[in-house]
């Protein structure tokens, strides 16, 4: 069975809906959706149980690195170019956080000058015994296994990673060395107790099993950039892509 194709923006931080644009891309079945937004007068401020906690130091990022919070201003905001030796004669390009020592590669930009992230595309496969909530109480036979366990198929890039790190230090990049290194953006946004991630892998089945079937507002804001459902381009800006009916 073949799941409806759905894209939309896991928003951290949703703007007040006077002040929110909405994505081109999401206009599909935006009526039904704003329904269910509340809206408030310019003279009245949003209820207070409305309003997400913000990271501050205060209250230590919500669990997750300074920097996985600055980067969603502007790479830059989260991130710096460095250069790091390699052997005697050899050097490369790296981005690392401004904040602590995670780090990733770093892409010269083709046709132009300067340097970019690694867009490249990932794939998970993620495992679940039981999705049923998530899929919106549709089942697909092929997604299926003879164990009884569901797959679903995630796709990521790097800047997921980046804005799920939690603060490490230089010595735990890559290898982790028994502690956490991601959290999930969502529940720290939420302020929900959230537990560390070793690895991707772990990062995703969370998202999937816990995130996976979130729609809300349709605004293109701060959070993750997440598409639900089909393959999503390679050329279209998103971090994961859930793929449900591949």
């Amino acid at each position: 069975m073949a799941f409806p194709f759905m894209s939309h923006t896991l928003n951290a931080f949703p703007e007040p809906p006077s002040q929110s644009r909405l994505s081109s891309r999401s206009s599909t079945s935006l009526s039904s959706r704003t329904s269910h937004i509340p809206s408030y007068p310019d003279s009245l401020s949003r209820p207070q149980s409305a309003i997400p906690p913000r990271p501050s130091r205060s209250n230590s990022y919500l669990g997750l690195c300074k920097g996985a919070w600055s980067v969603q201003e502007s790479l830059t905001s989260g991130l710096r170019l460095v250069s790091v030796s390699e052997g005697y004669s050899h050097s490369k390009r790296i981005w690392r956080c401004r904040t602590c020592g995670f780090s990733g590669p770093a892409v010269p930009i083709r046709y132009g000058k300067g340097w970019g992230v690694d867009e490249s595309i990932k794939e998970v496969k993620v495992f679940l015994d039981d999705i049923q909530g998530f899929l919106g109480g549709l089942e697909s036979e092929a997604s299926q296994t003879a164990s009884g366990t569901k797959e679903v198929t995630a796709r990521y890039r790097w800047m997921l990673l980046v804005k799920s790190h939690v603060k490490q230090k230089a010595a735990t990049v890559g290898k982790h060395c028994g502690e956490s290194a991601y959290k999930c953006l969502l529940c720290c946004a939420e302020g929900k107790e959230t537990e560390g991630y070793k690895d991707v892998e772990m990062l995703l089945r969370h998202l999937v099993s816990a995130h996976g079937e979130r729609g809300g507002p349709t605004e293109k804001a701060e959070g993750i950039n997440c598409v639900v459902g089909g393959k999503a381009d390679g050329l279209e800006d998103w971090d994961v892509n859930i793929v449900l009916d591949d």
